[in-house]
């Protein structure tokens, strides 16, 4: 089963992929160039998805890497690092998509946009002398993320664009482009029939915690990638826009966007469903203070919905919180594991439905499995526990009579985690 959830993270790295990169910058220092190249390559791989593959001939230090559908070559001689990556063929060059990439080259630091005979693509290149390994990873950072994305969006913009030959995703099973399409329907229609409920003035807060958590779970459960991400980062940027909009005009926006998504086509919305392997993730690691400060500043609304028979809003809130950190930081594994557990508890069925077996939230009986999730919470400490030997979790202090209570109590022992090292 295809268990794909959140966008990648190359976050808090093991012990001895930080002891490749200490060696590569120690190397390099030394003027010993290739010697530091090969090390950096294996600080980059990941042996669990195969995202690093050395290349024959060359330095011996040539390599490619995966992100998400693209590939990127990395070459090395003598004087010269350079990298690239097929974007798209055309046709015949068009003044609107050259000026496209004019654009879009403006904004980036490292790398560019180039045309080689019917071809465009993404380049970096560099004085082997000037190229450390910091240099590179921001360099190789850049143009991967950026082709991953600019790919997918300059082709559904300029028709005279087309797919180049490599394809390095890989799709999934019929059934499950099925349930996530489903999903994607029935969130986003069960959020707005539910907005229609409340009143608009009175209840903004809650409006945008119910807008938000849905935006958020769609971009975690349902990974789309493409279009449809596209369009959920513009509707984020819509809440966090510093435009002196009132909250109220921004649920509104957010709201008519979010209508027209429903409008896309079934086998738009599909084809944006299919599974990658990558090298370097969007979020930048995030201090473990900054994912505390997330659940402090939230927390204090849930006790008022859930005192006064908004048990929905209570959870939105709180699943917006675990949502919310997996879309914007990189963050530990023990966290991620935990924030995943309160989201399975609060969509169970969507969980159960996807294949997972286990039942961690009877609807029927609105019962806790506490004897499941307290075993769950154990394996994740014990594993948290090789890389972070201070990590403690009190699974007394855990209190099951309620989702809306046992996440809130969840999310108050996780701000007692210590990841020193």
């Amino acid at each position: 089963m295809e268990y794909n959830f959140g966008r990648f993270t190359d976050s808090y790295k093991p012990k001895e992929k930080i002891n490749y990169w200490t060696s590569a910058s120690d190397l390099f220092e030394a003027k010993k160039y290739f010697e530091s190249y090969r090390e950096f390559v294996k600080y980059l791989s990941d042996d669990a998805i195969g995202n690093v593959k050395p290349l024959e001939g060359g330095s011996g230090a040539d390599f490619e890497l995966v992100q998400g559908s693209k590939l990127i070559r990395v070459h090395f001689t003598d004087e010269k690092v350079i990298a690239e990556s097929q974007i798209a063929k055309f046709d015949k060059l068009s003044i609107p998509f050259m000026r496209r990439l004019l654009e879009i080259n403006y904004t980036l630091y490292y790398s560019r946009f180039a045309v080689k005979e019917d071809k465009i693509l993404m380049k970096f290149d560099s004085n082997i002398f000037d190229c450390s390994p910091n240099k590179l990873y921001f360099a190789l950072k850049e143009l991967s993320t950026k082709a991953d994305k600019q790919d997918d969006l300059l082709l559904d913009e300029f028709s005279v664009l087309h797919n180049t030959d490599e394809n390095t995703v890989e799709e999934l099973r019929a059934e499950i482009k099925e349930i996530k399409f489903k999903y994607f329907i029935k969130w986003i229609s069960d959020t707005i029939k539910r907005i229609g409920e409340l009143n608009e003035s009175r209840f903004d807060g809650a409006i945008s915690y119910l807008l938000l958590s849905v935006i958020y779970k769609t971009d975690y459960l349902l990974v789309p990638e493409g279009k449809i991400t596209n369009e959920i980062e513009k509707l984020s940027q819509i809440y966090w826009a510093s435009d002196n909009k009132k909250l109220l005009e921004k649920n509104i926006l957010i709201k008519d966007s979010m209508k027209k998504l429903l409008d896309y086509k079934k086998e738009d919305v599909m084809k944006s469903f299919y599974k990658v392997k990558a090298t370097f993730g969007i979020m930048s690691p995030a201090a473990f203070t900054s994912i505390t400060g997330v659940i402090n500043d939230n927390m204090g609304n849930v006790k008022w919905y859930s005192e006064n028979n908004y048990e929905d809003i209570a959870l939105a809130i709180l699943e917006y919180i675990a949502v919310y950190c997996f879309f914007m930081y990189g963050m530990p594994k023990p966290v991620m594991e935990l924030f995943q557990l309160a989201e399975t508890i609060i969509n169970q069925e969507f969980f159960n439905e996807y294949g997972v077996k286990e039942i961690l939230f009877n609807s029927g009986e609105n019962k806790l499995n506490e004897d499941l999730i307290k075993q769950l919470i154990g394996g994740t400490l014990e594993r948290g526990k090789q890389q972070f030997t201070e990590l403690k979790f009190d699974l007394a202090k855990l209190d099951f009579s309620s989702r809306v209570l046992f996440i809130s109590s969840l999310y108050k022992e996780m701000l007692n985690l210590n990841f020193n090292i």
